[in-house]
């Protein structure tokens, strides 16, 4: 069975026949990072869909249209890896399943590329040689906290970002590291959250960047993308398929993402976001990909997001969904005539959408994207239409 009991459960009283395979990763059996190694892709397609339908089974005429992962190892473009001191060894890894002060010292993942295990191990070895510090998760002591990996898939580029307390030699681990990534990034966290960001203070090469079909982002070192950049090609298509109207918000636009891919629909784009360096990135790649009619805000989307008068909103949400305050107003706002809702959390996208449905007709055929082969996590768009 599985580790997450939630999961062990639901599948018990649905009576969900999955059919069982060997783990190909040694971590499997403690590390949190892949929970469905151990099914065939069949009964993960079929588990993903049979939750999706549980948590949406309020909207009539239900029908789920799966697009499997391109890939089902080596898919992500992001991977944050715990660096930390366990009883005076150094380990670099994810995070033991349900555990957050346990670290797994990986020596293979299949999440990002072939060779991670490599840049893992160069790492370590790099911080034995020069006798560098990994952090105590427990006793709040140290100092190398996080190694933050992102790959352009499309691009070839890799940035390597390094999160410490205090300080790190970057321009000596940038000259013995250039030969696996094209840019390096140090960052300072000297709070007691044990977050994979912080403050950069150094820099060094390339900007990072991906593409996506006819697009390329810049993308600061912290900042959220799509973290699987095939899969985010399909959502792209497939939404593009529900586009229509002259002027188009996109809530929690990150570097522009769906807003400059959308742009060529509209009159006029508007995306607003929290994120100062993503708008920054934004206001840039709008430029890079010559798109014109967009105008991105740094600002806090529930202060901004009142008496638009935008007929078509996107939203792509963290995991907590919309708050309140934003669908009291898409439903109080009787310009907006269609909402797009991606989200990678199928508890909050049901949740909104039943109190959405007060004021749209959602149209029964959800769309589920496998961004995330491998765990539980799958990406839903839903297309709203204002009754």
């Amino acid at each position: 069975m599985f580790k997450d009991e939630k999961i062990n459960k639901f599948v018990e009283k649905e009576k969900i026949y999955l059919e069982y395979e060997k783990p190909f990763c040694k971590h499997f059996e403690k590390c949190g990072g892949c929970l469905f190694q151990n099914i065939s892709y069949k009964s993960e397609k079929e588990l993903k869909i049979k939750i999706a339908e549980k948590h949406l089974s309020f909207i009539k005429g239900l029908k789920i249209e799966f697009f499997k992962a391109k890939k089902r190892k080596f898919y992500r473009n992001r991977m944050d890896y715990s660096i930390v001191n366990k009883d005076g060894k150094i380990l670099i890894g994810l995070k033991e399943y349900g555990k957050w002060y346990e670290v797994v010292d990986l020596e293979e993942c299949y999440l990002l590329s072939e060779n991670t295990s490599e840049i893992l191990k160069r790492l370590k070895e790099f911080l034995i040689r020069n006798n560098l510090q990994a952090y105590d998760l427990i006793n709040k002591t140290g100092n190398v906290r996080y190694v933050v990996i992102r790959e352009g898939k499309n691009t070839h580029k890799r940035l390597i970002a390094i999160i410490v307390k205090e300080n790190f030699p970057i321009e000596k681990f940038s000259e013995e590291f250039r030969d696996l990534a094209n840019s390096f990034a140090l960052a300072i966290n000297d709070s007691l959250a044990d977050v994979s960001f912080g403050k950069i203070v150094k820099y060094i090469g390339e900007t990072f960047s991906e593409k996506v079909l006819d697009k390329e982002f810049i993308i600061p070192t912290f900042s959220f993308f799509q973290s699987n950049t095939e899969m985010a090609e399909v959502m792209v298509n497939e939404g593009k398929k529900f586009l229509e109207g002259k002027k188009l918000a996109d809530l929690y636009c990150g570097v522009g993402f769906f807003g400059i891919h959308f742009a060529e629909k509209f009159e006029e784009v508007y995306g607003i976001e929290i994120d100062e360096e993503a708008i920054k990135a934004a206001k840039f790649n709008a430029l890079l990909n010559g798109v014109r009619n967009v105008k991105f805000e740094t600002v806090k989307v529930e202060e901004k997001f009142k008496n638009f008068d935008y007929d078509f909103v996107v939203v792509d949400p963290p995991r907590s969904g919309l708050t309140n305050k934003i669908i009291k107003e898409l439903i109080r706002n009787k310009n907006i005539k269609h909402v797009l809702y991606y989200s990678c959390n199928v508890e909050t996208f049901a949740r909104d959408l039943q109190k959405l449905s007060k004021s749209f007709e959602i149209r029964n055929e959800i769309k589920i994207f496998d961004m995330f082969p491998l765990t539980k996590h799958f990406e839903l768009l839903a297309f709203l239409t204002r009754k």
